[in-house]
């Protein structure tokens, strides 16, 4: 009479990203700061959106190339939640303008998720458990139907009939879609745009597991957007102070579940952990993120009378207390410059000590948001992607992914991912991604602020005609573009054949 679990997770996942981006060496020699961004943030190129695209045409595109690569029936749809901070319209939303490509399926329920970049991940995890709801619910009615029927012995074994109560859908569709673009100044360079499709399903190859999740929200001012500008106002030092906090009070929360869990009061993330991935507004801050963890870990288990640990968590435990006792004895003053000077210390010779550590367990999901940037709610699964893409398949069959995810205001929590059996069918459907990012049109910084200024233009103006060309160089085929925005401010797009 047990139901088995159903594995609901990730079935299929697809992105796009506009055909047009800017060098971060180009835009930081523009900005006279050369280093802070390719060395800084660790950022290389940067996607961004022309008056053609936006958060709509995006979704339509990656909606539309997922379910074609996939060949799903829009019919088995059940659910579509979008996650995104940059709609157009304060009103409609993003979900009912992609149900343009359901046709006769309009029973779909679902709607936008909003909270900085934390959207994607409650549209995910809304999701998830709407097809958990769904699986046990079905499989509850089945028993009691045979136990009404006296035939409890024959329960694994009986092929029943279709259950009166299963309406026929297979999935959920999660779409995350944003545009980060910011005043000029070097918080530009953190920015980017894209989205990505992310289909779940039963009997999924990536497993999302929120059983023991560790959530930490706020009421903080770090970024927010109270007015009809494109652009957030943010205070960027903050900002990653609050990231920082987030992610550390997760963690405390996520580990002593797990702790509870396994029965393990020893239990190191890093240890129990293959891969981790993070909400990677830039590169660098991932890194930081990585050593913060560590770190973490350290003042929880070190000189903790009741956990064993392993002769590697000892020397690198005692050679953080020593850089910590040296730190100490160098700034006796306790004032808040010695204080960050103390921080950033301490991080550095941390990153340092477990390189390796981080060269295993989180590069190869660094890398595509090195090459398109932040974008917003779609970042950490971005990060997902790109671990799933980099890392050989036979390496993450079995292996658990820890995940953090992050928005302003604050919202955040720690989960993760399972892989139980191959990605090869996701990988194989991404088509040549590596070579897609290396085809873009790679413009100079000022063609890049022109068009950010055509594109600030489509958010505001009714009776707008795109400027911006439908050439190959600009839209590439299997791309939906903005063709017209009305008087009435109603948007029309068409698929580039």
């Amino acid at each position: 009479m047990e139901i088995l679990d159903p594995n609901i997770g990730i079935v299929a996942i697809d992105i796009y990203f506009p055909h047009t981006c800017v060098d971060q060496t180009d835009l930081e020699i523009y900005d006279n700061c050369v280093g802070k961004y390719t060395i800084g943030l660790e950022q290389k190129k940067m996607s961004f959106c022309s008056d053609r695209e936006d958060v709509v045409s995006m979704g339509l595109t990656v909606v539309n190339s997922l379910m074609e690569k996939y060949s799903i029936d829009y019919k088995d749809i059940g659910r579509l939640e979008v996650g995104s901070e940059s709609n157009h319209d304060k009103s409609k939303s993003i979900k009912s303008c992609l149900m343009q490509l359901f046709d006769e399926n309009n029973d779909v329920v679902g709607a936008d998720c909003i909270n900085a970049c934390y959207g994607g991940t409650a549209a995910l995890l809304n999701s998830v458990n709407w097809l958990k709801a769904k699986y046990y619910s079905k499989e509850i009615s089945k028993l009691n139907k045979k136990l009404k029927n006296n035939n409890v012995e024959n329960i694994d074994n009986d092929e029943d009939d279709e259950d009166d109560d299963d309406d026929g859908y297979k999935y959920a569709l999660v779409v995350v879609s944003d545009i980060a673009v910011y005043e000029s100044g070097t918080a530009r360079a953190t920015g980017g745009c894209g989205a990505l499709a992310i289909l779940l399903g039963v009997d999924a190859p990536i497993v999302i597991d929120d059983n023991s999740i560790g959530s930490y929200m706020s009421n903080d001012w770090d970024f927010y957007k109270p007015n009809n500008s494109p652009f957030p106002v943010v205070d960027g030092r903050y900002s990653v102070t609050c990231y920082t906090d987030a992610l550390s009070n997760c963690q405390s929360k996520f580990t002593n579940k797990l702790k509870k869990q396994t029965k393990n009061n020893s239990l190191s993330l890093f240890q129990h952990f293959d891969y981790f991935i993070y909400h990677s507004p830039y590169s660098k801050l991932v890194k930081k993120s990585f050593a913060r963890m560590y770190y973490n870990e350290f003042l929880s288990l070190y000189d903790n009378e009741n956990v064993t640990l392993t002769q590697e968590q000892k020397n690198n435990y005692s050679k953080i207390s020593q850089a910590i006792l040296n730190e100490q004895n160098n700034n006796s003053n306790n004032n808040k410059d010695s204080v960050e000077q103390f921080t950033r210390l301490l991080e550095k010779t941390i990153i340092k000590l477990i390189e390796n550590d981080f060269n295993e367990k989180v590069e190869s999901s660094t890398r595509l948001c090195k090459q398109i940037g932040n974008i917003y709610t779609g970042s950490l699964y971005l990060s997902l992607l790109s671990l799933i893409y980099f890392e050989n398949d036979d390496n993450l069959i079995g292996k658990k992914l820890l995940a953090f995810s992050y928005g302003s205001g604050v919202c955040s929590s720690l989960f993760y991912f399972r892989i139980r059996k191959s990605v090869q069918l996701i990988k194989n459907k991404l088509e040549n991604l590596e070579s897609k990012l290396n085809q873009r049109n790679t413009v100079t910084v000022n063609t890049f602020l022109q068009t950010l200024t055509s594109y600030e233009s489509t958010l505001s103006q009714p009776d707008y005609t795109p400027i911006t060309p439908t050439t190959d160089d600009y839209i590439s085929s299997g791309t939906f573009y903005l063709n017209q925005i009305d008087s009435m401010y109603q948007r029309t797009y068409t698929l580039k054949q």
